[in-house]
């Protein structure tokens, strides 16, 4: 952590522990769907299946600013039952969090709630 950002976290949240940013959160949201891709692809190709060859980028990358032709697979990949498709999704889906303007948003964010039954 630099210097500047350790004194600016010092200032506007003396009573924190740990303190986690963006970037390095985003980070470790993406390694993990990196992993998972990476023993997804390991188990099935030994079957024959190479989807997974050559679509990190394709996970790393905002689907918006892939090329129409690789946004097209990525949307394959995503049609298709993969672990790896669940963990950008849920990588995805943490995107929201960022948004959130105080806790108990974010709070009730995480929350599993079951669905509601129709009437």
């Amino acid at each position: 952590m630099s210097a500047g950002f350790a004194a600016a976290t010092r200032k506007e949240a003396p009573n924190a522990a740990i303190v986690h940013d963006k970037f390095h959160v985003s980070k470790m949201l993406n390694e993990a769907v990196d992993h998972v891709r990476r023993r997804e692809h390991h188990q099935i190709k030994k079957q024959g299946d190479d989807r997974l060859s050559d679509s990190l980028q394709l996970w790393l990358y905002n689907p918006e600013n892939l090329e129409d032709h690789r946004f097209e697979k990525f949307k394959d990949l995503l049609q298709d039952n993969l672990q790896t498709a669940r963990a950008w999704m849920h990588k995805e889906n943490f995107r929201g969090f960022w948004e959130m303007e105080c806790v108990w948003q974010a709070e009730d964010r995480g929350r599993w709630r079951p669905r509601q039954s129709a009437p």
